[in-house]
């Protein structure tokens, strides 16, 4: 593993030497729980909850993050404290796995990464799969939410990025969203001005 990515990324070949380390938890980010059951890193838990990790009710004051309370009880139905080493992955080139990584980032965790290259690289390694779910470890001591705000940037923060030389604002949506042709929710189609599209 090179040294700009050592922080971010773990190889398969990594993962099948680190298996079976005891502060180790691999969390399966797959779209649902069929995907899961059909085939999964021996060892995985499937993400409980949304596949974006997002708020678990409408009334949440962020529809964007898990409340607090919410954050806390899915690290502990994983066994997940702030010391467990934790390595996301998904089926979709991480889409999802990134996501967990960024939420698990916000609220405090230092030890997330990613399996690089996703299900897609564990499979064409040759790598065993399990159809067994596992279950998770009991908690060893309860997580300590430190939220982190810069990870999240604010209104005013991207209005002056807007016209900020030295900022570039990535919209990461699908290509419809970003040219209009797909509204989803929003109340506006299109993009932020000067935005440069990556899906």
């Amino acid at each position: 593993m090179n040294q700009s990515t050592e922080n971010f990324l773990v190889s398969e070949n990594w993962l099948v030497n680190h298996l079976n380390d005891e502060n180790l938890v691999v969390v399966d980010c797959q779209w649902d729980e069929n995907a899961y059951l059909r085939a999964h890193i021996p060892g995985a838990l499937m993400r409980p909850g949304h596949p974006y990790v997002k708020a678990m009710t409408s009334d949440s004051p962020d529809l964007f993050l898990p409340s607090e309370m919410d954050f806390l009880k899915m690290m502990k139905d994983l066994g997940i404290n702030n010391d467990t080493q934790v390595i996301c992955y998904d089926e979709w080139d991480n889409h999802f796995a990134t996501r967990l990584w960024w939420v698990m980032d916000f609220y405090g965790h230092k030890n997330t990464r990613l399996l690089n290259g996703g299900w897609q690289a564990w499979i064409n390694a040759g790598h065993k799969v399990s159809v067994q779910p596992h279950k998770s470890c009991i908690q060893s001591a309860p997580f300590t939410i430190e939220v982190n705000e810069s990870k999240m940037a604010t209104m005013t923060e991207v209005i002056a990025a807007v016209s900020d030389d030295q900022m570039q604002i990535i919209d990461v949506r699908s290509d419809d969203e970003f040219n209009g042709a797909n509204q989803v929710i929003n109340k506006r189609s299109r993009h932020i001005p000067n935005a440069l599209q990556l899906e």
